[in-house]
């Protein structure tokens, strides 16, 4: 699977963290983290940046590696996330990369 994250899908945009429950939409140079939906398409994503004043970037944050918005944003490394009842179940597994979403094989 390869979409790009400008995909009306994704409903992607970059947030700034408020607070534990809040987010604010913002500019990509403002930005703090991705909000999106996930590509297995059952729930939504708040990824922070790393190196930004979000609580969880220095344990859960991407890397910005390039880009300058949705269209071309390179992120890294991939990203694994957990679904399903008891959040065990790996739902998705991949990257973002020149603003492509795609899956890890």
């Amino acid at each position: 699977m390869t979409k790009k994250l400008t995909d009306p899908f994704f409903e992607a945009s970059f947030y700034k963290y408020i607070d534990p429950v809040s987010r604010k939409d913002c500019s990509y140079e403002e930005a703090e983290g991705l909000f999106f939906t996930c590509p297995c398409g059952t729930h939504s994503l708040g990824i922070p940046f790393a190196g930004t004043n979000h609580p969880q970037s220095s344990t859960h944050g991407w890397q910005v590696v390039c880009g300058t918005g949705l269209s071309d944003l390179t992120l890294s490394p991939s990203i694994a996330v957990r679904g399903g009842a008891n959040h065990n179940e790996e739902c998705w597994h991949g990257f973002i990369t020149n603003g492509e979403v795609t899956s890890c094989p």
